[in-house]
């Protein structure tokens, strides 16, 4: 657990620093809107972050996680399921696009990400990975520069702001 709390708390302390919207704290996550109906942030890890997530108005709960923190939920006996939560309690969609935490997104995934997005927004769609900083950054960035117009050194700009690694 010690290395998913120092990554939490830098990302609370530093990664929001130069966003365009201000974040908003629920429970042991960071949630910051992307634009009107998009959002992005870290795993959710309870009722308290589901709850957060659904005041803003989201209906979709988008995952990219491998299963790897499902996995390790188990091994460390917290018995909280993301998917079973938000489908059955909080009545909400849960999608799951499984991404590698070691390599950004392939271009297929990325696309078939951004269409998820892009067809989820009108109902609200909340982005997330392990700790929301690169498969989500990379996927943040990747809508600015696609659906917004953003150059890509700003989108890159902003990523890294937010926490993306060097390794993506």
């Amino acid at each position: 657990w010690i290395g998913r709390v120092q990554c939490s708390e830098s990302y609370k302390s530093a990664n929001f620093r130069g966003s365009r919207k201000e974040p908003f704290s629920g429970g042991s996550m960071n949630v910051s809107m992307v634009t009107t109906g998009f959002y992005r942030g870290s795993r959710p890890e309870g009722d308290t972050d589901l709850f957060t997530i659904k005041s803003q108005g989201v209906v979709t709960d988008l995952s990219l996680e491998t299963g790897f923190g499902a996995w390790w939920d188990r091994v460390c006996g917290r018995g909280f399921d993301e998917k079973s939560a938000w489908g059955q309690y909080w009545k909400g969609v849960f999608i799951s696009r499984p991404c590698s935490n070691i390599s950004p997104p392939t271009p297929a995934e990325t696309n078939d990400i951004l269409a998820i997005i892009e067809r989820s927004i009108p109902g609200g769609v909340f982005l997330h990975c392990y700790s929301g900083v690169d498969r989500t950054g990379w996927i943040v960035a990747a809508w600015r520069v696609t659906r917004e117009g953003v150059a890509p050194e700003a989108a890159w700009q902003e990523a890294v702001t937010m926490g993306m690694h060097w390794r993506f």
